[in-house]
């Protein structure tokens, strides 16, 4: 037990505990705002005020922490620390690792109005990490790792961590099929935009599996499902089951060849939704969605992705919570690999607007194939030595690896040419 030690206490603090004491630290606490409890306390203890006088670990405290209090992270090269430091860094190296993880972990600046990309994104290059170079760092782990240190010093084996790194693969089902099962009118139109393009090519291989003469190169389930039988993992499959529009393409989840999919990835795996682009603003859309896929799994479903990875704070996570939804694994950049929230453990969703905490779970995840190729123009060795470089991390804060694909990936047309047999090395990576 942790006594904490503070003279104003607040939602944002009770959330903040939970998560570095309770979450990541494993340890059990109680706060107190008598001087007197904490002076009489003979164990760990956390003195987190303005008194250095008082014993504990001493946590001068920012301000962050207070109901409604917005204040301006401290920019490059203002830490004396290996790490950057948000929060709270003075002349004597204290700083502020309550408010700092908090700051992370509420994503704060992403409320405030951004120019985002063209689908309306926060960029990553607009995010603090981003500019002190620490998005390949698990900021929040490495913190409550000085925090742990700290409490061990003064009362030896009072934090004592359990939990084992372990990966988890995530697979996205934006588009399950690139020419089967799709009606006549849609085949028509597509064949004649390949001869209007004079793309021969296309034309020809969408001829090809259409008469059952080569594999649809999108029906890539059985190389998937053996890379993760293989490796013992246990993955999520995140469907589309959007009404057919500009930015959300799939088969309609109603047809009996999404219907034997969908039974095929529940068999595999578990099963969540992957909210359509249209959905992200529209709650009636979204619950709509999640019927749809429920009716077709004969179960109900609670966990999400965001199609095109769009989140906009709270609006997003309030209609999921409206939806029924537990856990969501939308949080990570599409631009950049790392951790948005500084984070490589689930953390609960932190209204800033309501000044609550949430019973929804965010589950981050480190990477995504289109990140690495698309956006960062990487090769497959330049794409290995960065999840390589993001896994060794992960593992040193005994964190959870959630890796991101795309069935399309290992069809191997277009731009993905030659990366048909890489997903099992990207796994490797992450086991080894």
């Amino acid at each position: 037990m942790i006594l904490v030690y503070t003279a104003e206490t607040g939602p944002r603090l009770h959330y903040t505990l939970q998560e570095v004491l309770t979450r990541r630290l494993e340890a059990e606490f109680r706060i107190t705002n008598s001087p007197e409890d904490l002076l009489a306390w003979p164990g760990a203890a956390i003195n987190y005020s303005l008194n250095s006088s008082l014993p504990g670990v001493h946590i001068p405290p920012a301000g962050l922490l207070s109901a409604g209090a917005t204040l301006l992270p401290c920019e490059p090269g203002h830490s004396s620390f290996p790490w950057p430091i948000p929060f709270g860094v003075d002349h004597q190296n204290l700083f502020d690792v309550f408010s700092s993880v908090f700051y992370l972990l509420s994503r704060m600046e992403e409320y405030p109005t951004f120019k985002g990309d063209r689908y309306g994104r926060f960029p990553a290059s607009q995010s603090w990490a981003f500019r002190n170079n620490s998005l390949h760092l698990p900021l929040v782990e490495i913190w409550c790792g000085l925090l742990s240190e700290s409490i061990n010093r003064q009362w030896p084996g009072s934090v004592h961590i359990k939990r084992r790194y372990r990966l988890i693969p995530t697979v996205d089902i934006d588009n399950s099929y690139a020419y089967l099962h799709k009606s006549w009118n849609r085949q028509l139109a597509s064949a004649a935009k390949d001869i209007l393009r004079a793309d021969f090519s296309n034309l020809k291989r969408r001829i090809g599996v259409l008469r059952g003469k080569i594999k649809d190169p999108y029906d890539t389930y059985d190389s998937i499902f053996q890379a993760h039988r293989q490796r013992e993992l246990q993955a999520r499959y995140f469907v589309l089951c959007a009404t057919p529009g500009r930015f959300d393409r799939n088969l309609p989840a109603e047809t009996p060849a999404m219907r034997h999919l969908i039974q095929r990835l529940q068999a595999e795996g578990a099963v969540g939704l992957h909210p359509g682009f249209a959905s992200n603003s529209d709650f009636n859309l979204l619950s709509e969605e999640k019927i749809r896929l429920e009716n077709t799994l004969g179960s109900e479903i609670h966990s999400s992705r965001q199609h095109y990875l769009c989140l906009a704070f709270p609006e997003t996570y309030r209609n999921l919570i409206r939806a029924g939804f537990r856990e969501d694994y939308t949080m990570g950049y599409a631009d950049e690999p790392g951790f948005r929230a500084g984070t490589c453990l689930p953390f609960h969703f932190y209204d800033l607007v309501a000044e609550t905490a949430s019973d929804l779970l965010i589950y981050p995840f480190a990477f995504m194939d289109a990140t690495l190729h698309v956006y960062k123009g990487m090769n497959r060795e330049q794409s290995l030595g960065t999840v390589k470089a993001i896994a060794s991390e992960i593992q040193a804060r005994q964190g959870i690896c959630i890796s991101l694909w795309h069935n399309e990936t290992l069809g191997g047309i277009w731009n993905w040419q030659g990366w048909e047999d890489f997903y099992p090395e990207i796994l490797d990576a992450c086991l080894h």
